[in-house]
């Protein structure tokens, strides 16, 4: 494992860092960044968050729309678009409840 080093910290710079990068390290944090890291070299990860971010910014919530009953509700899943979306979302939030 790479040291952290802190330019112009002396000893004392050398003894902290080596005790942050410990701790983070125990805490799993620096395979964390390692694993995001690698995902985001994906370019299809970066295309997802990419429309992701977008979708966030352009739909928001509408009382007006988003008020439907639970018929209004199924009358929508006849989409395949609609069946298909839900179906990724229900997997996406399965495996972010796994790890």
């Amino acid at each position: 494992m790479k040291k952290l080093l802190i330019l112009g910290g002396g000893t004392g710079g050398a003894i902290m860092a080596n005790k942050m990068r410990h701790e983070l390290d125990e805490k799993g944090y620096i395979d964390s960044v390692r694993t995001i890291t690698k995902n985001l070299a994906n370019t299809e990860t970066v295309d997802a968050l990419v429309r992701l971010s977008q979708a966030v910014a352009d739909v928001t919530m509408n009382d007006q729309l988003d008020d439907k009953s639970f018929r209004q509700l199924f009358k929508q899943m006849r989409s395949r678009e609609v069946r298909k979306s839900l179906s990724y979302s229900m997997r996406l939030l399965e495996a972010i409840n796994k790890k």
